[in-house]
């Protein structure tokens, strides 16, 4: 009896997996590297670095449950959702800086900046959401093809969002210091020239 490989897909899903890690290590670094570049704060970079692989894995968890495999569609839709898994959080974020900036307590901040971004960044969401997942649900060769690639990307998007809306303000609680976003806010005002 002999017998022979005929085709190993092992190496192509390796090589998958390895893109998706390297994907996902870059997207946090250089998001992090940006956001302390613009916001001058460790705290608040520190709140989107957590963020991000908190999302990845609330995603795998929702591939687990609705039994999604690792396969390279899946992974190349995790592979391309990364760049947007961020964008929720930078808004909520942002916001909240901007509150704090203006002299809100901590608190206040994180609860009054996430409240006032939550029905755009909702809307944005959707609207994102709205273009994969009906292609992930479609029947016919294309819904078969298609179906981990899309819906991967669809629940990634969506565990963004719920990251955003509530383990972004926590963290922000914890890491960011209101007193000295004050500070660097009045002393950017004061470069300013009076027009």
């Amino acid at each position: 009896l002999q017998w022979n490989i005929v085709m190993d897909q092992s190496d192509y899903i390796n090589m998958t997996v390895d893109n998706a890690i390297q994907n996902i290590w870059m997207g946090v670094l250089f998001a992090a590297i940006v956001l302390f570049l613009f916001l001058r704060d460790f705290g608040a970079t520190m709140a989107v670095t957590i963020a991000m692989p908190c999302c990845i894995l609330f995603t795998f968890l929702i591939m687990n449950v609705l039994g999604i495999t690792l396969n390279m569609m899946s992974l190349g839709g995790i592979t391309l959702g990364v760049g947007m898994i961020v964008d929720n959080s930078i808004v909520v974020l942002e916001n909240i800086y901007r509150f704090a900036s203006e002299g809100h307590d901590r608190f206040s901040a994180c609860v009054e900046g996430t409240k006032e971004v939550t029905t755009s960044v909702v809307a944005s969401t959707l609207t994102t959401v709205a273009v994969f997942l009906p292609l992930g649900l479609s029947g016919g060769i294309a819904g078969m093809m298609f179906k981990d690639f899309s819906l991967t990307i669809a629940f990634l998007i969506l565990a963004s969002l719920i990251i955003a809306l509530t383990l972004v303000p926590l963290l922000c609680y914890m890491m960011l210091d209101e007193e000295k976003v004050r500070q660097d806010a009045l002393r950017r005002a004061e470069k300013k020239p009076s027009g």
